[in-house]
């Protein structure tokens, strides 16, 4: 009897294609990616919390964000043996 793939019957189904492959794997210990997670998060708050009274600080607003944010996909492409998380973030912004 042929065994069938699963995954090669959904290929246009990304959701499912997505499901077939292999999850990353963490190149650092799981404490270590969370404590600097935890700190992008941290970082990412108080960017959140900021006040901006004024088209100079929204500027300068803008520009750490992004600054934040490319960190952040950087990171995960460093924490993982592939870049679908860092692809996902991406993605969802």
């Amino acid at each position: 009897m042929n065994s069938v793939n699963p995954c090669a019957l959904v290929r246009n189904y990304s959701i499912v294609e997505n499901a077939c492959q292999t999850f990353p794997k963490l190149l650092v210990s799981r404490e270590a990616a969370e404590k600097k997670m935890q700190e992008r998060i941290g970082k990412g708050q108080k960017l959140l919390n900021r006040r901006i009274d004024s088209e100079d600080r929204l500027d300068k607003a803008e520009a750490e964000f992004k600054n934040w944010s490319n960190y952040n996909e950087t990171l995960l492409s460093k924490l993982f043996d592939n870049s679908s998380i860092a692809q996902d973030l991406r993605e969802a912004q």
